[in-house]
């Protein structure tokens, strides 16, 4: 998320961060930070209760792409399980993965807990601690930023207890 008039710049990761390091960020904090959680859509009507089902040939299995960073992370959580899944659809991005989730085209797909959170049609299943990842959103202000009061004041809201409260409600973890 960026906030344009301010240019305080908040990453969905770390390594996404990167291309706006050249930008020159003034400070980096950590206000929020995301896992990783299997997707179903909502009533579970597949039975599906943890990774080693995304090998049963038998389900419609999702994942994101190896190149985008959700994807990147589930592939790394199956192979932390040892399961070798059984893939129907690789999409480009969550958003999309998620959405043929809801519509009952896929059993079940890997998602960050907040897209599931955020979906009234979507349960989740929780990722067993020593095969989850934990995704870091960092935020910073431009240097170069053309209202830095402004973009220090948004950085200070989200760090703040009522920021915190919000990215709570939304399914984000305190680091």
């Amino acid at each position: 998320m960026v906030s344009r008039s301010a240019c305080g710049v908040l990453s969905c990761c770390r390594g996404c961060g990167d291309r706006h390091k050249r930008r020159r960020l003034s400070g980096e904090f950590l206000p929020a930070t995301n896992h990783l959680e299997i997707g179903v859509p909502a009533g579970n009507p597949a039975g599906v209760t943890g990774l080693a089902d995304f090998a049963r040939e038998e389900l419609w299995i999702g994942l994101g792409a190896k190149s985008v960073p959700c994807g990147a992370l589930a592939w790394k959580a199956l192979r932390s399980a040892g399961v070798e899944p059984s893939v129907d659809t690789v999409e480009p991005h969550v958003r999309a993965l998620r959405t043929k989730i809801e519509a009952g085209e896929l059993d079940a797909g890997i998602l960050y807990a907040t897209d599931v959170l955020s979906s009234r049609d979507l349960d989740g299943i929780e990722i067993p601690e020593q095969h989850d990842f934990v995704v870091p959103y960092p935020i910073a202000v431009l240097t170069a930023a053309p209202n830095p009061e402004a973009a220090a004041s948004f950085v200070a809201f989200v760090l703040s207890a009522p920021g915190q409260a919000i990215l709570a409600r939304h399914g984000f973890a305190s680091p």
